[in-house]
């Protein structure tokens, strides 16, 4: 253990990596190959590996390969050194303050390139067609790389303003149009997550959008083969610490994390870099007894949170996007991804599969005659962007009945981790009822048990009182909806959905049946041999008031405890629900 390396997760400076003698992925055997296209855009989500590429083309173009001793391109380099301008628009997202801050980011990646003469531009030169003409001066014939890191974060974060959003574009237009037109310009790499129009990047046919290429499908995520090669001993740690087996540690590490799809062949799926990254490092340091938890990753350290609330926020869903999205997902088309829009053409879907919550998962037509008439099945890319999508989701549904909601679902999202806890589940009922009686009505058209089981779901994940948490396990003779770990015990969860609860006896005779259906197929028997004992949960849901009507908690053939249900009545607040 002491012998493994740091893992690079804190930079994305590839000479800072070399130098700390971080545990470095190679993919650099792509590089020359990206480098011949000239001028190249790629998207991809937040934290999959776009700021280390660009640095790594930096570090190439400036320094050739002294660096990459060790790595596939140093022998396959071919390029000769020029100066690099190397930009990010990540963290603008003010209109008022865009057009000085990108001012002073060229003057500064002007003299990081070698142009001193950029010192001289005076320091409050805020007006940026001026700025760029004196660019073009002091840079004269000489030849440029120009690579461009979260081109379109001043638009992606703007997604609820229209006015901003068109400000901030009116300024990126001036930016390219000059971009477009620099002569002497060897290579250009711009990286971003949207694709949006009237910003002079997208016009003409100049500039190649590699993003569902397949030939580059990898160029940055982990595949399965560089998991298991590049990372041996540190998941060899890691499922020693856990007290599971390697291939049961690679089964987690797949659902969590594993589902990354960015070609149009469907081909190769994707490890997301930062998650792998922050979850084996753990297993490196000084702490022997450390046990490795499966977090959410990528989602905290991405941003993509606020991308997505802001834009819910005018597209305005309902809760049937969830049910679609766990069942048979959604259909997207190339072109409805890859065409650049406006303001107000950006829909939720392609941009879901834009931003990483969703990925593809099939080629719906892989015959079609053009790639952009392609359509693709899409769903959550994994178990960890499955849940937090859920999250973010629901916060949005709640904060539409305004900020009771919001608190009353906190709190009830708290009360149900106590009761877990405690293995109360009567108390978890009651406050899983509080949680769906304060979601917005509107936002509960077309409901299906799929929705149900994705929300108790997610607020066993949250509420703190569940490790643990799968939806549809699977075993030789079916799948049980709701699997979770509480404490050391393991809860096999069945749903059950009725249109009227008017009859309480068809409703326990139901919850009987599902309890036989649980038994027989075996749900459950397949879990972590370490849990120390097996639970099963049959809840029974009154799809007219939208809550749990009926509750039986059993062990093996036994049942332990069961009920019937009030429902939360609408006369009521959910502040009031909660006191009572």
């Amino acid at each position: 253990m002491s012998k493994l390396k740091h893992i690079t997760s804190g930079t994305s400076d590839f000479s800072i990596i070399r130098k700390s003698q971080y545990l470095f992925v190679d993919k650099t055997a792509k590089l020359q190959e990206l480098v011949a296209l000239r001028k190249v855009f790629l998207s991809r989500p937040r934290r999959m590996g776009k700021s280390t590429l660009v640095s790594m083309l930096q570090e190439l173009f400036t320094n050739g390969t002294e660096n990459f001793k060790d790595k596939a391109i140093h022998d396959l380099w071919q390029e000769d050194q020029y100066p690099v301008i190397k930009l990010s628009f990540g963290g603008i997202v003010d209109p008022d303050t865009f057009e000085v801050e990108l001012c002073e980011r060229v003057s500064l990646a002007f003299v990081k390139a070698g142009f001193k003469a950029a010192n001289t531009v005076e320091p409050g030169c805020t007006r940026l067609s001026s700025l760029l003409k004196k660019m073009d001066i002091i840079r004269g014939d000489q030849m440029l790389v120009v690579l461009i890191d979260e081109w379109d974060y001043p638009l992606s974060a703007n997604l609820n303003n229209r006015v901003a959003f068109e400000r901030c574009r009116a300024i990126m237009h001036d930016f390219y149009f000059w971009l477009r037109e620099l002569s002497g310009l060897w290579f250009l790499l711009v990286t971003g997550i949207g694709r949006y129009r009237d910003t002079t990047l997208f016009t003409g046919a100049d500039i190649r959008d590699i993003s569902f290429e397949p030939q580059f499908a990898d160029i940055v995520g982990y595949t399965q083969q560089e998991l298991e090669t590049w990372f041996a001993p540190y998941l060899d740690e890691s499922a020693r610490r856990l007290k599971i087996s390697r291939a049961e540690l690679l089964v987690k590490l797949h659902s969590q994390y594993d589902g990354f799809c960015f070609d149009r062949n469907a081909s190769v799926n994707l490890y997301c870099p930062w998650s792998i990254n922050q979850f084996l490092e753990q297993v490196v340091g000084s702490w022997p007894d450390k046990v490795p938890e499966f977090r959410c990753y990528w989602m905290v350290a991405s941003n993509a949170y606020s991308a997505l609330r802001t834009f819910l926020q005018r597209d305005k869903p309902d809760l049937s996007l969830l049910s679609r999205l766990h069942g048979t997902g959604v259909e997207v088309t190339e072109a409805q991804i890859t065409t650049p829009t406006d303001f107000d053409q950006i829909k939720l879907e392609p941009l879901l599969v834009s931003l990483g919550y969703l990925s593809i998962k099939s080629v719906v037509n892989p015959l079609a005659q053009s790639p952009l008439h392609r359509t693709y099945r899409c769903s959550y890319s994994n178990q960890e962007i499955e849940s937090e999508l859920v999250t973010v989701f629901l916060e949005y549904v709640a904060s539409c009945q305004g900020p009771g909601a919001v608190n009353a679902i906190n709190l009830a999202s708290a009360r149900l981790g106590d009761a877990l806890y405690a293995h109360d589940m009567a108390k978890a009922v009651a406050n899983l009822n509080l949680i769906l009686h304060a979601l917005h009505y509107d936002a509960w058209s077309n409901t299906h048990e799929t929705v149900y089981r994705a929300l108790i779901a997610n607020y066993l994940r949250i509420s703190g009182g569940a490790g643990f948490v799968q939806e549809e396990k699977g075993n030789q003779l079916g799948r049980s909806d709701i699997e979770a770990d509480i404490g050391s015990s393991h809860y096999i969860i069945e749903l059950k959905l009725i249109a009227d609860n008017h009859n309480p006896e068809a409703t326990k005779l139901l919850a009987h049946k599902a309890h036989q259906q649980m038994v027989e197929k075996g749900y459950g028997d397949n879990q972590n041999p370490t849990i120390e004992r097996s639970y099963g949960l049959v809840l029974v849901i009154d799809n007219s008031t939208r809550q749990i009507a009926y509750w039986r908690r059993y062990f093996m053939a036994q049942v332990l405890d069961e009920g019937m249900v009030a429902p939360v009545t609408y006369s009521s607040t959910p502040e009031a629900q909660l006191d009572s």
